[in-house]
């Protein structure tokens, strides 16, 4: 139980640490207003038409592929800092153990993940505080969008209608945030990992790498390599393909399970290291 409680000061610790960072202050406001500016025409679009419109802008705009990778950027920059080895790190080392360092850590860049995936979803509502309206079903200006398209003046988003077909609002919403929160988490254990490793930024560019796959794959490379790219498995319309076999399960499982593989990988390499830093 005291191992349970400094694992969570650690945790506590480093969050707090890493949100009054002037880097993390810049992610929040960088990708706040990248969010606004994506659901703003959608909001326009409602207004203009005298219609209300339900929250799940996040849905259809964390689905777009370039969106994504900009958002997904903003969460290897958020975790840039990792593995913390401040003038603090030799000291909680001494008093609470390299284990227990390593998983209040990896909690810290867990909440830190899960944080920034709610204040997108803030930011994508943002706009629409006028004309919101909290329905369960889609609505109709996500109904309209999907089915028949129409121009709407700002936008750089396709609302599928394959998601909202397939999927109910709540449902697509929660899967939608879980899968981007497992993804944006699973990226900043790798910046941690790659970043302890080798003591230089490893971490981030190989995260850079992750991000830039889902791009490449939808380009140049095979579909059927999206069940390995953590930007596509957060992604709702890629479980939509028809060239894809592959579920939601699959997907969250896939990114629980690098979540813990990093993880344990983390704890042992801690072990194995002869100094402090």
């Amino acid at each position: 139980m005291n191992r349970l409680r400094k694992v969570g000061w650690v945790a506590v610790m480093r969050a707090r640490q890493q949100l009054l960072c002037w880097r993390s202050a810049a992610v929040f406001i960088l990708m706040g207003i990248f969010m606004f500016s994506y659901a703003q025409p959608f909001s326009d679009f409602a207004r203009e038409r005298g219609l209300e419109i339900t929250p799940y802008a996040a849905v259809f705009i964390m689905d777009d592929i370039i969106a994504q990778l900009f958002l997904m950027l903003g969460a290897v920059a958020l975790c840039a800092g990792a593995p913390f080895l401040d003038e603090q790190y030799p000291y909680l080392v001494a008093r609470c153990g390299r284990c227990t360092v390593v998983l209040g850590n990896i909690l810290a860049i867990l909440g830190l993940t899960g944080l920034y995936v709610a204040f997108l979803y803030l930011a994508s509502v943002a706009p629409m505080a006028d004309t919101l309206a909290w329905d369960h079903r889609w609505g109709k200006v996500w109904n309209t969008l999907a089915l028949s398209h129409p121009h709407v003046e700002g936008s750089m988003i396709a609302v599928s209608d394959a998601i909202r077909s397939s999927l109910t609002p709540r449902r697509a919403l929660l899967i939608g945030l879980l899968l981007e929160w497992g993804c944006a988490g699973g990226l900043g254990l790798v910046v941690y990992w790659g970043n302890r490793l080798s003591g230089k930024p490893l971490g981030l560019w190989i995260a850079a790498g992750f991000v830039m796959l889902d791009t490449t794959i939808y380009n140049i490379l095979p579909a059927s390599l999206q069940r390995y790219s953590p930007l596509s498995l957060a992604r709702l319309s890629v479980y939509k393909n028809r060239l894809i076999t592959f579920s939601y399960g699959y997907g969250g499982c896939f990114l629980v399970g690098m979540a813990l593989a990093l993880s344990a990988v983390l704890l042992i390499q801690e072990r194995l290291k002869k100094d402090l830093v």
